[in-house]
This record gives C-alpha cells, sequence and structure tokens, in this order.
C-alpha cells in the first residue's frame, strides 16, 4: 500500500518482486490509504482517512466502492480495520474519536461503538489473540 500514491501495490511473496498495482484509488477519487485486510469474502478493505470512510476493492477486477460511508457512525481519522473472528463484523479504529467503531461485515452499515476510551495516538492497529 503506497499512502504517496493512494494505491493498493502487489508483490510477490517469495522474491518480493514488484507485481503490479491492485487498485488505483486516486482514480476512484479515494485518498489516503492507511491500512487494509482481506475479507470472509475475497475481497480487500482499505482504511481511509483522506476521506473518512473504508473502501471494499474486488481484487480481481481493481473495482471499488464505499463500504464505510465517509463519517458513518461518527467515524473520524480511520486507521487499523480486522474482521471480528467470531461475528463476521468489520472493526474501524476511528482515532478522531478514540473508539473502536463496529460495521455489519456484509453491508458496512453501522452497529455501534465496540470499544472507547482510548487517548492520544494510543490506538492505531487492531489485532485478535487466537
Amino acid at each position: 500500500m503506497s499512502k504517496n500514491s493512494n494505491r493498493v501495490l502487489e508483490y510477490d511473496g517469495q522474491s518480493g518482486a514488484w507485481i503490479g498495482t491492485v487498485v488505483d484509488l486516486a482514480s476512484l477519487g479515494m485518498s489516503i490509504p492507511v491500512d487494509l485486510v482481506f475479507g470472509p469474502n475475497d475481497r480487500l478493505y482499505v482504511s481511509l482517512s483522506g476521506d473518512e470512510s473504508v473502501a471494499r476493492v474486488d481484487v480481481a477486477t481493481g473495482a471499488a466502492s464505499a463500504f464505510v460511508t465517509s463519517r458513518s457512525g461518527g467515524l473520524d481519522s480511520p486507521a487499523g480495520l480486522r474482521f471480528h473472528p467470531y461475528r463476521g463484523s468489520v472493526l474501524v479504529v476511528s482515532q478522531g474519536t478514540n473508539s473502536v467503531l463496529e460495521y455489519d461485515g456484509a453491508t458496512g452499515d453501522f452497529f455501534g461503538v465496540f470499544a472507547t476510551g482510548f487517548t492520544g495516538d494510543s490506538l492505531f492497529f487492531l489485532a485478535f489473540r487466537p
């Protein structure tokens, strides 16, 4: 992922050789990718701090669309995102509100606040412990 060029790039996992651009977000009017994760449906999800949203990318075609719409549920400065391992929802770090927001994993609709009370830049990425 390249924040400066607003592109998601693909590299060979063994050699590190550049394969190509998965999606050029700038050409779709989207900006400043922060984090990405593959979803259960083999689509790529990208948090976009420039758009205050999350995009869903069809890797096969390079087509992208808004998944979590701009500022949905109070989303402000999105950073890390992960699929909840048990509920299938999408959790997005909202740095501007010092919280983690939860969205429907199929539709992107806002469910509610998953966690809150963080201070400053203490929260950026998410991980689940097995």
